[in-house]
């Protein structure tokens, strides 16, 4: 294999990577009633050649792909029916239902139906229901623990800083009204499971079992995000202005809902920077990585046919070497005495002359 050869071919796997990385990924989802996603940052196109929306997704104008029918949701991968739930190799848009289900027995949330549900702790409740024991009378619910899922990561990740200070569960016999006692702005355009302890009675006796409740949260997730679930940022909020102390009520409420939005919205583009300049870290010096990477390959190949040519040349050279059993000529020693005899015999008979 040349040298060239080795070369053009690292170079078509870089090549690959990167078109997988740029062309085939989903970059954007927006949570609503009905997911929209977005692939690559070309997007979608509007011909029949185009399957980057899957079959189960319309392309829109804006270059998004938009879930339709009975299948509303978006996943990364994809939830089929091969025998049973199974993941699929790439995403897709799955029906409420199989989300609710899960893929696997421990996956499984006796809470639904699976829905949107917001960020915000300024929202109103939402209503989930036990659906395979709605005579159950249970009698409250405890967060155990959350798990979030990414669009870009095909596995969940455990929020270690999801607690029961963030949300509140209302239960009523089977109904659990779930709303949020503080906002979560970091879990917009994921899939949440939260999963609880409740108190059930029967018969007069309690008893302890656990439940599960998975929803979507609504909002846009983008992959220039990072996916890490760290703990939101509480924003504290500034000291009143003088002109909010104006006795009209009316008129200081005004002003000091201004205050806040203002406050929050400065403290939110403070955080994003910080944000963006990591982002560009991790790419510059997973960049570097990959040069220093391929210059090491490509020293190592020059390297390697430098010694394949040396060796041709010691071996194609027209250079004598003696073999090792070679043995100089010896002369036979009955040769060597009738040799001196007829020499005598010769001066001999030269000297009788």
């Amino acid at each position: 294999m040349s040298l060239k050869y080795n070369i053009v071919l690292v170079w078509a796997i870089c090549l690959s990577c990167k078109v997988v990385l740029t062309g085939c990924e989903v970059v954007l989802v927006n949570r609503n009633v009905t997911d929209s996603f977005r692939v690559g940052n070309d997007g979608c196109k509007n011909n029949a050649s185009d399957s980057v929306c899957t079959s189960l997704a319309t392309c829109q104008s804006d270059g998004s792909c938009l879930c339709r029918g009975s299948k509303p949701n978006f996943r990364n991968p994809n939830i089929t029916v091969d025998g049973g739930l199974k993941y699929d190799d790439s995403y897709g848009c799955v029906s409420s239902e199989h989300l609710r289900f899960g893929v696997g027995f421990v996956n499984y949330c006796e809470f639904g139906p699976f829905q949107l549900i917001p960020s915000s702790h300024q929202d109103s409740t939402t209503t989930f229901t036990d659906i395979n024991n709605q005579n159950v009378d249970s009698k409250r619910c405890a967060l155990q623990k959350a798990w979030v899922k990414f669009p870009d990561n095909a596995a969940e990740m455990e929020l270690q800083w999801l607690n029961h200070s963030y949300v509140d569960l209302t239960v009523f016999n089977a109904t659990l009204d779930f709303r949020w006692k503080r906002s979560v702005p970091d879990l917009r355009g994921t899939i949440i499971t939260l999963h609880l302890a409740c108190i059930l009675e029967y018969s007069g006796s309690a008893t302890f079992v656990s439940k599960c409740l998975r929803a979507k949260v609504l909002g846009t997730w983008s992959a220039d995000a990072v996916s890490v679930p760290t703990e939101p940022t509480v924003t504290a909020t500034s000291s009143q202005p003088k002109s909010s102390q104006i006795t009209t009520e009316a008129t200081s409420s005004v002003t000091v809902t201004t205050a806040e939005s203002k406050s929050t919205a400065s403290a939110s583009l403070d955080d994003e920077s910080p944000d963006l300049s990591k982002v560009f870290i991790a790419l510059f010096s997973i960049s570097l990585v990959v040069i220093l990477a391929l210059g090491i390959v490509v020293v190592f190949l020059w390297k390697k046919m430098q010694r394949m040519k040396d060796n041709n040349l010691r071996m194609t050279g027209h250079i004598y070497e003696e073999p090792s059993n070679y043995e100089p000529l010896r002369r036979n020693p009955l040769q060597d005495q009738n040799d001196e005899h007829d020499y005598q015999s010769l001066t001999t008979s030269q000297k009788g002359k």
